[in-house]
């Protein structure tokens, strides 16, 4: 059995937090998963929340992410797991967030092929109609689609998959505005539905029972194919707060 567990560690020399713990406080995270903070027992892959909330494991031995100790996303060498096929890791939950009109969910990771992505998101197990977060490409842009029966779609404008880069991504609701934010850049919103508006969001949605990184479980499943070494949900407190913790994550893997 493979363990690596930090949500705790403490830098006694500095007596505080130090790398993801540090971020994952100072940040506020409502929930954070790693690839440094996992269990990995025999065919079952499990991410620890450092809020000790949501731990996220596969449904079965098929669905099993490959664990990778070094040389994952950025040049700091730090572990990753690899997501291909219909690799993902999951947890079946109850009206999740459910009074959250605003947020922010935020990944390190990098696009080894395809157009999904599926970093992590919310969803109804029992159809396609509801969820948040459902991540893609489009013309290599990074895509964000919301759909509470109202559909939101926008993309970005930068190009996330030439030479697959290593990326911080974010996507997030203010209430009022949707970003998308890439490497510590805001990016500039094409919408293919809906117009700007952050009407769709978690308290909009139902069916909230199905979280998920690497894929959905709907009663259409997909997945993506991604390098992926950290996620997570954090309130919204605005655009400068979410450049300011990429920044931190572009220094810490070093993107």
């Amino acid at each position: 059995m493979l363990s690596i567990a930090n949500r705790n560690t403490i830098d006694s020399k500095r007596g505080g937090l130090t790398g993801l713990n540090k971020i994952f406080a100072s940040y506020n995270f409502t929930n954070m998963w790693s690839s440094e903070n996992l269990t990995v027992s025999g065919t079952t892959t499990t991410l620890h929340d450092y809020a000790s909330e949501h731990d996220l494991s596969n449904p079965s031995a098929v669905n099993q992410p490959s664990f990778n100790s070094s040389g994952g996303v950025g040049s700091e060498s730090k572990p990753s797991l690899t997501f291909v096929t219909n690799d993902i890791l999951s947890k079946s939950i109850t009206d999740y967030r459910g009074s959250d009109s605003s947020g922010v969910f935020i990944s390190v990771l990098k696009v080894n092929s395809g157009t999904n992505i599926f970093d992590i998101g919310i969803w109804d197990s029992t159809q396609l109609a509801n969820y948040v977060n459902q991540t893609s490409t489009i013309s290599s842009k990074y895509r964000f689609l919301h759909n509470s029966g109202v559909i939101r779609v926008a993309s970005g404008t930068s190009d996330v998959l030439t030479g697959s880069p290593n990326l911080v991504t974010s996507s997030a609701c203010s209430g009022s505005a949707y970003y998308i934010v890439i490497n510590g850049v805001s990016e500039t919103l094409a919408f293919t539905s809906g117009t700007n508006d952050g009407a769709v969001w978690l308290d909009s949605t139902t069916g909230r029972d199905s979280l998920a990184i690497g894929g959905r479980l709907s009663n259409s499943p997909a997945y993506g194919n991604l390098e992926w070494c950290m996620g997570g949900y954090m309130p919204f407190v605005s655009e400068a707060n979410i450049i300011a913790v990429q920044e931190e994550l572009k220094t810490y893997y070093g993107i």
